[in-house]
C-alpha cells in the first residue's frame, strides 16, 4: 500500500494538525524556520508510515540477500 494511504489514514484518525501559520516568501529567515519547524513536526509521522510499510512487506527472498561471509578464526 502507498505511503500516501497511510498519510491519509493517520491524519484522518488522529486530530494532530501543524497549525503555524505559513510566513511570507519575502522573509527568508522566517520561512527557513517554518520549514524546519514543520519537518520536525512531520518526523515522528514518517518514522510511524515507514513502520508500517516495513511491518506489512513480505520477507525478502533468499535470492535477494547477500550472501554471509564467514572469516576463519584468528
Amino acid at each position: 500500500m502507498p505511503r500516501r494511504f497511510y498519510r491519509i489514514a493517520l491524519t484522518a484518525f488522529l486530530p494532530i494538525t501543524y497549525g503555524v501559520r505559513m510566513p511570507s516568501s519575502k522573509d527568508a529567515r522566517a520561512l527557513g524556520a517554518y520549514i524546519a519547524d514543520h519537518m520536525d513536526f512531520m518526523g515522528p509521522q514518517e518514522s510511524a508510515e515507514e513502520a508500517l510499510l516495513t511491518a506489512t512487506r513480505p520477507p525478502e527472498s533468499r535470492a535477494a540477500r547477500r550472501t554471509r561471509v564467514t572469516r576463519p578464526a584468528p
